[in-house]
């Protein structure tokens, strides 16, 4: 699959990664029909990669070049979970201008923990669900440990389509990823590998 994209692009270095790791790799690039005068060739990249053969948790890579919003590129790693598909989640880090500025949305759900709650900012439209699912120690524990590794991830539930990918296609799905990038370091990709196995580990609804 290597030939269909540029050497030492992305999705040649996530190729590279899932076979240095023994994992299976899925790529698609497909490109948006176009006017003959116009000079440019804008696609859709998706990049699937596995955890292991059980085919649950899943690194996973989006990139639409026509599209300039923050959803156009996303990368991360995601799980199903027993959830409504209409429920929405998003968690991102606590900064300096949050604390600063008294403008800026604070946020819908407060946890039953202070301290987590001083250090994210949560937006949420399933009180229900949230509490069921932010009140968990472990996750108390796991999410501000993301943050500090990378003040740009975020982490959430039904926040990005990621249909293009069979297992979770119609489910909903919780995930840690960086909007407007893609991740691409080792490392990086590894690291929430154990984070996000670690969360799924502790989420039982």
């Amino acid at each position: 699959m290597s030939d269909i994209y540029p050497e030492g692009s992305a999705v040649d270095t996530l190729e590279k990664f899932a076979k240095e790791t023994g994992r299976s790799f899925y790529g698609k690039e497909v490109p948006f029909d176009h006017a003959p005068l116009h000079p440019v060739t804008y696609h859709i990249r998706n990049v699937c990669i596995p955890y292991d053969d059980k085919r649950e948790l899943f690194f996973i890579s989006y990139g639409n070049s026509r599209d300039y919003g923050r959803y156009a590129n996303f990368s991360g790693v995601f799980f199903s979970i027993e959830l409504p598909d209409t429920t929405v989640i998003k968690i991102r880090n606590r900064d300096i201008l949050d604390k600063i500025n008294p403008f800026l949305k604070d946020s819908d759900f407060k946890s039953d923990n202070d301290d987590f709650n001083s250090k994210v900012v949560i937006e949420e439209n399933d009180i229900f669900s949230t509490k069921s699912l932010l009140n968990k120690e472990k996750l108390q524990e796991i999410i501000p440990e993301v943050f500090k590794s990378n003040q740009a991830l975020n982490v959430g539930i039904n926040d990005v389509r990621i249909d293009f990918v069979e297992e979770i296609n119609g489910k909903s799905h919780f995930g840690i990823y960086v909007l407007d990038n893609w991740i691409v370091n080792p490392e990086e990709i590894e690291f929430l590998f154990e984070k996000v196995r670690q969360i799924k580990t502790a989420i039982i609804f």
